[in-house]
């Protein structure tokens, strides 16, 4: 698996596939998953963290019915995950 990084870089470049947008929504969802599963985090952060993982079933579930454009997809998870790269893992 690539670097967060590194991965970003390249989604910046270019325009994402079908595969590429299936993978982004898998890596939100496992970057919330962590958070959720961290007794670490505070309430609010674990009530934010569900909250962010029901978007993401949302645009899952409106990705697979096609109707979702790919540029849609790649930013709403971009923004969850480099969020939660930034604040939960620094």
């Amino acid at each position: 698996m690539e670097k967060f990084e590194d991965w970003e870089r390249n989604l910046n470049k270019k325009k994402l596939t079908d595969p590429e947008v299936d993978e982004l929504i898998k890596m939100s969802e496992v970057t919330v998953t962590f958070v959720l599963h961290d007794e670490r985090k505070t309430e609010d952060e674990q009530k934010q963290g569900r909250k962010d993982l029901q978007l993401i079933q949302i645009v899952k579930d409106s990705w697979k019915r096609n109707s979702l454009h790919p540029n849609f997809v790649s930013q709403v998870m971009k923004l969850i995950t480099e969020t939660y790269q930034k604040v939960f893992f620094v």
